[in-house]
């Protein structure tokens, strides 16, 4: 595989800072070996490094769900879970997802 910048980046220290920072320093190196998993299954399934990494934390609510779309209150807490997306733009005008353990699913930006 072919380095690129982003494979560049999570090798360096300021990375292995961030993610000691996001998950702990017991938890820095599970997330890490979870980034390089994540880039290498975008290069099997699509043929080209990954240009980016994205995490999404996530939460759970405790009381008021969905009330703070009506301006109410919610009751949230943060858990130790989170989505790991690997990502590159195209030119095709299609988006390509692919969850592990599903099947990919395809937007057409041109059928919106």
């Amino acid at each position: 595989m072919t380095y690129t910048g982003l494979e560049t980046y999570v090798q360096q220290a300021a990375f292995h800072k961030t993610l000691s920072r996001l998950y702990g320093a017991e938890g820095a190196e599970k997330a890490h070996s979870r980034c390089m998993e994540v880039m290498e299954e975008f290069y099997k399934t699509f043929d080209r490094p990954a240009e980016a990494l994205f995490s999404a934390p996530g939460r759970t609510e405790i009381g008021g769900n969905h009330t703070d779309h009506q301006k109410g209150c919610v009751l949230a807490a943060s858990v130790d879970l989170d989505i790991l997306a690997a990502v590159a733009p195209t030119q095709s005008g299609i988006i390509r997802v692919l969850s592990q353990g599903y099947p990919m699913i395809e937007v057409d930006l041109r059928e919106l």
